[in-house]
């Protein structure tokens, strides 16, 4: 120290997986939810720079682990695992003082693609997939979803203390992207809240992932039971029917039909929480049907 030429391995010795526990450690101070670090830990903990100081890692090396993924994950995971690798890069130059670039910012994403357009071909549809469980709670959880436009885990995190059925409104601390919201409920709504014994503290007992699991098994039930009904009437099962749904094509659905049911983009913002309106256009999906009757009304009016 005293010549000058002691190197803190905190900082200039650092290697690539030294900084990830260390961003893993710091980064669970900051969310809300730990999983949304802890899942990517176990993948870049096996990158095969995991050894090298961080300084030295380069946007080759990344480009090679990108192109790695791209045999097991889709774009937009990819794309995810390069945000968390970003931010591990931005953290270690802005808060541990460490003199290393961020390569990600040099190297090609992967395009995340058109996004999903899957919306529910009717009300049967929705019907049917609920009628393969017999949990109150996934069925309650699964209609409010529709309702009001909700993400998975705001409905299944939802506390009495927040809620207000004479104002028909729901408010949500925190969100996904880190903001309170406040949330509209409609009539429809408002009952199926009423419905359920009022207590104190959280609303459904029911988690996040057992939604998604009964979610996914009704579906797979559903079109099964749908294509008996077929081979029993001697019709040809619709293409796409009880397939490839979805809960989160419920927020889609729920965004769209605000759309086309008169509501401003600001106003359909404000109720699905996007800060970002070209986030917020990726949700919304407009069936051509209803532009078709818009179209006649305005041609009858003028």
């Amino acid at each position: 120290m005293a010549s000058g030429t002691w190197s803190d391995p905190d900082k200039d010795g650092l290697t690539f997986a030294r900084a990830l526990l260390r961003y893993q450690r710091d980064a669970l101070r900051m969310v809300r939810n730990r999983r949304s670090v802890e899942s990517y830990m176990p993948r870049l903990s096996a990158v095969p720079f995991a050894d090298k100081p961080l300084a030295a890692v380069q946007a080759s090396d990344v480009a090679a682990l990108r192109d790695a993924w791209a045999a097991e994950l889709k774009p937009s995971s990819i794309g995810r695992y390069l945000v968390v690798l970003s931010a591990l890069f931005t953290m270690a130059r802005q808060d541990w003082g460490c003199q290393v670039a961020n390569p990600i910012k040099d190297i090609r994403k992967p395009s995340a693609g058109r996004g999903r357009e899957r919306r529910l071909f009717d009300a049967e549809e929705f019907e049917r997939v609920l009628a393969q469980s017999d949990n109150a709670e996934f069925k309650v959880v699964s209609r409010l979803a529709l309702l009001t436009a909700a993400r998975q885990a705001e409905i299944t995190s939802l506390r009495w203390e927040h809620i207000h059925l004479e104002q028909r409104t729901a408010h949500l601390p925190l969100t996904k992207n880190g903001n309170s919201r406040t949330i509209p409920l409609s009539a429809s709504a408002v009952a199926l809240l009423n419905g359920i014994k009022r207590e104190q503290g959280a609303v459904f007992a029911i988690s996040a992932n057992v939604v998604a699991r009964t979610w996914y098994r009704s579906v797979r039930l559903a079109r099964a039971a749908y294509e008996r009904e077929c081979v029993e009437q001697a019709k040809v099962p619709q293409p796409g029917y009880l397939q490839d749904l979805h809960f989160h094509d419920l927020r889609h659905e729920a965004i769209s039909r605000l759309h086309e049911q008169g509501f401003s983009t600001v106003e359909v913002a404000a109720v699905s929480g996007h800060r970002n309106l070209a986030s917020l256009a990726r949700y919304s999906h407009v069936k051509p049907s209803h532009l078709v009757q818009k179209l006649q009304r305005l041609e009858a009016a003028g």
